[in-house]
């Protein structure tokens, strides 16, 4: 999703590309300027949007792999222990 917003970013949502995406459509379908520079401003935030959500499922995927593996480590403890008491 990072690589595709990124390229979705700078290939499409450039301010020109955005002019003339709406300069295309009908004049009873365009926008006004309120709404492009809502447009405009939509698209300056996706970049730190990707950033942040980038972070945090790296964090998640990191808890889950610690949890496996620590919860492999806790089972190989517990059935050792179990062997020598038997």
């Amino acid at each position: 999703m990072f690589i595709v917003v990124h390229i979705l970013y700078f290939n499409f949502l450039t301010p020109d590309h955005i002019l003339l995406m709406l300069w295309r459509l009908p004049e009873f379908l365009r926008p006004g300027y309120n709404s492009y520079l809502w447009m405009s401003k939509f698209a300056e935030q996706l970049i730190p949007s990707v950033y942040f959500l980038t972070i945090v499922n790296f964090f998640s995927i990191l808890i889950l792999t610690l949890s496996v593996v620590l919860g492999k480590m806790k089972t190989r403890r517990i059935d050792k222990y179990r062997k020598i008491w038997r």
